[in-house]
């Protein structure tokens, strides 16, 4: 009993801790938020285009002709996406409160079950690699935390979200289908009322992987996560290194 009290513990610490450090690190010392597309809602299904257009995709799933996404389906129709077992996805996260601003470029690999990502703002790192049920992290000073692995998910240690967000929203208020950047993908976009917040996510179709989001309260873009590439193959073993040269990849 002590020790899976210590085991929880444990795991709730490690949570804490990777969000008190990334938070802190996307915030601090905030930049100006380079230019880019703004997300804006579809008004309609969109065309198939070439996927590619920004990078390297996954073909692994085709256009799912004559499915009709609603707010109703949307989760179960993302469910059925075929996701690769190895990939390396690079993003850019644009962070503001309406005054100062911060944008953090990310590279997220996964690589069957373990997980490594590189955050890069201002010219600091944050490296994290979630490996064989553990969670370790570090700076520049190669000083490293380790943590049980608890309810980290892929996407959780990036601190980026993931599809499965479709499953934690209270309440859809829009779905369909639409494209982001040359991405066919589903979107799906939720309401805060007493926030007066709306996210908007996007999914895509070729990858299964959630590519897309922002975050508006108001008239102000609080958040937005936009990736540029998806490599769906083994990424390198470079990425799956501690500093004390302990590799997770063979």
């Amino acid at each position: 009993m002590k020790k899976n009290l210590t085991m929880q513990i444990s795991s709730i610490a490690a949570v804490v801790l990777v969000i008190l450090l990334i938070g802190g690190f996307l915030l601090a010392d905030m930049l100006d938020v380079a230019g880019g597309s703004d997300i804006v809602l579809p008004t309609g299904p969109a065309m198939t285009t070439d996927a590619g257009v920004r990078g390297e995709v996954w073909e692994g799933n085709t256009e799912l002709e004559g499915v009709e996404v609603t707010v109703d389906n949307v989760a179960a129709v993302i469910a059925t996406l075929e996701r690769p077992v190895s990939y390396t996805m690079t993003a850019v996260v644009d962070r503001s409160d309406g005054t100062n601003s911060s944008q953090t470029r990310v590279t997220h690999a996964v690589h069957n079950g373990m997980t490594s990502t590189t955050a890069v703002r201002d010219g600091e790192t944050l490296k994290t690699i979630r490996a064989d049920g553990k969670v370790y992290i570090w700076d520049a000073r190669q000083k490293v935390s380790v943590f049980n692995e608890g309810a980290f998910g892929e996407d959780a240690a990036a601190g980026l979200p993931g599809y499965e967000v479709v499953h934690e929203l209270e309440e859809i208020r829009q779905a369909g289908y639409a494209q982001f950047e040359g991405y066919d993908c589903i979107w799906f976009s939720a309401e805060d009322r007493e926030l007066k917040c709306t996210s908007v996510y996007y999914v895509d179709i070729a990858s299964g992987l959630l590519i897309a989001s922002e975050t508006m309260c108001g008239d102000t873009r609080i958040y937005q996560m936009r990736a540029e590439t998806i490599l769906a193959e083994m990424p390198d073993a470079s990425l799956f290194i501690l500093p004390d040269g302990r590799s997770f990849m063979s």
